[in-house]
């Protein structure tokens, strides 16, 4: 780099430094968590799903009109705290914040808005990674203009989904539904570990009175399978392995490769779903997968109670 572009550089950062320093001596930043906040029974439950948090933080509530606001502190350990003795059918702005001192950085308040719902809706939970967090579940009731579901989001980046289980199992705030959903990034390598072990996640739900819904792997295209050889056919045997699974132990199966493939007997995804890399899904994908999803979400509470 020039003596000139150097110079340059440093004049932006000091100009970016002055700008979000003035009048308070802090740089401001976005509150660096995730939020699943949805309603309950009685009130509203607030999960942050960013495990890595060792911060206490102050979850404020106000509903429409005069009313004052008031907070509650949720506590690092749990992660999460349940706003009891709501008025139902009312919007709600929730605020959360830092507690702790600012250092060089002070955080913006997360903000939302939520009305209350009685009964309480339908909670359905997705396990997953990039794919599953590019799907953007939790607007999908906004997105169809569809009553009665919730949607929730837990990343976990790494194909055992053992440990987020766990917490969702022990938590307070528990979803009817929970979709467990694996990525084709982790494939062919970890096929064999993950047959090995969604059976066990099933039951872990089970047990909890949880319905588990398992989920086809999505496909990738053929360019990708042809530089990741073996990727498409490992995908294949596990989504093979979960529609048996399905059948066998009556668990209920979100089939997204049968929506995203080519044709029953060409598996590949479809070039018109795929981004670039032919991994990912682009928007045309989700808003294909948004109907499936809606459309069973609606009857798998019925059939479950049929079963009992």
């Amino acid at each position: 780099m020039s003596k000139r572009s150097l110079l340059a550089a440093l004049c932006f950062v000091g100009i970016l430094i002055v700008a979000g320093t003035a009048g308070n001596g802090y740089l401001r930043k976005e509150l660096p968590y995730e939020f699943d906040i949805v309603p309950v029974e009685g009130g509203i439950g607030i999960t942050n799903t960013t495990t890595w948090n060792e911060r206490d933080l102050l979850v404020s509530w106000r509903r429409e009109g005069p009313d004052a606001e008031t907070s509650m502190v949720m506590n690092h350990s749990l992660n999460q705290c349940v706003v009891g003795g709501l008025e139902d059918n009312q919007t709600y702005t929730i605020r959360i914040r830092r507690m702790d001192l600012p250092g060089r950085f002070i955080y913006k308040a997360f903000q939302t808005e939520i009305v209350t719902q009685e009964p309480a809706p339908t909670y359905v939970l997705l396990v997953g990674a990039s794919v599953g967090k590019a799907w953007d579940l939790p607007s999908l009731p906004k997105r169809l203009k569809a009553d009665g579901l919730v949607f929730g989001y837990r990343g976990k980046y790494g194909y055992d989904k053992t440990d987020v289980i766990d917490r969702i199992v022990k938590s307070q705030i528990r979803p009817d539904i929970v979709i467990i959903k694996e990525c084709a990034a982790y494939f062919p390598k970890e096929r064999g570990k993950i047959i090995e072990r969604l059976p066990g996640w099933v039951e872990m739900l089970k047990a909890e009175g949880i319905t588990p819904v398992v989920a086809t792997c999505c496909p990738v295209t053929k360019e990708n399978d042809r530089a990741n050889p073996g990727k498409q056919a490992a995908i294949d045997e596990f989504n093979s392995f979960v529609r048996t699974l399905g059948v066998e132990n009556h668990v209920e199966i979100l089939d997204l490769a049968g929506t995203l493939s080519i044709s029953e007997t060409n598996s590949y995804l479809r070039e018109s779903f795929a981004q670039p890399d032919g991994l990912h899904l682009n928007q045309s994908a989700y808003s294909a997968l948004d109907h499936v999803l809606m459309d069973i979400s609606v009857a798998w509470p019925r059939r479950q109670e049929a079963r009992e």
